[in-house]
């Protein structure tokens, strides 16, 4: 039960990165690595780079 529970928290980590700022910008920049600022349009909105890079980070982690 324990480590089903640990896993649960690692796996929560993830979506929150994901869903952190407005559209699906962050996960189409972890899904093609970086999108630069100026290469979206609307409806996508802008995302910062330490935001992919969170999330990068978090899908590394749940990868190991």
């Amino acid at each position: 039960m324990a480590e089903a529970r640990c896993l649960g928290h690692a796996l929560a980590r993830l979506p929150a990165a994901l869903f952190c700022e407005p559209g699906p910008t962050v996960i189409k920049g972890v899904q093609r690595g970086l999108i630069p600022p100026p290469d979206v349009r609307l409806p996508l909105l802008s995302v910062g780079k330490a935001t992919v890079a969170d999330a990068l980070e978090r899908l590394s982690r749940l990868e190991e």
